[in-house]
């Protein structure tokens, strides 16, 4: 019986919060396409690899960083989960030193899948709120 999305998305989550990023390729489709990069670390890459790129950049500013589902809203194909994410700022980010502040922020992850994996990303993050809690943007 194949997994339903919401588990394969809980699984995506599961190996973010692990640091086992390897486990991503059983889940992403090698061609996903991502419609949301993130600005704070341009890449050319796809599928999985987009999203190793961009957690381990995150993850050595926050090694701790955990992505927590509040809610799933499913519709078809299509998986929308609003995280909580959490972390502590104990790594250097884009030059800055670690403050040890933790952070808590807002996203929204929009998924569709076909055959078990993730082919297409739609996602916003806060991160506007992340930059102010520890101290690189206006209070």
């Amino acid at each position: 019986m194949a997994a339903s999305n919401r588990e394969t998305l809980t699984k995506v989550y599961e190996a973010i919060n692990s640091g086992n990023l390897n486990e991503l390729d059983k889940y992403i489709d090698p061609g996903c396409v991502e419609h949301s990069p993130d600005p704070m670390v341009p890449t050319d890459k796809k599928g999985p690899e987009v999203v190793k790129e961009i957690i381990s950049f995150y993850r050595k500013g926050f090694p701790d960083l955990k992505f927590n589902v509040k809610h799933f809203v499913e519709e078809g194909d299509m998986l929308v989960a609003h995280l909580e994410i959490t972390g502590t700022h104990s790594g250097d980010l884009m030059g800055m030193p670690p403050t040890n502040k933790p952070v808590k922020v807002e996203g929204f992850d929009m998924v569709k899948f076909a055959n078990g994996k993730a082919i297409e990303h739609w996602g916003v993050t806060d991160t506007a709120a992340l930059m102010q809690q520890i101290g690189m943007g206006p209070k």
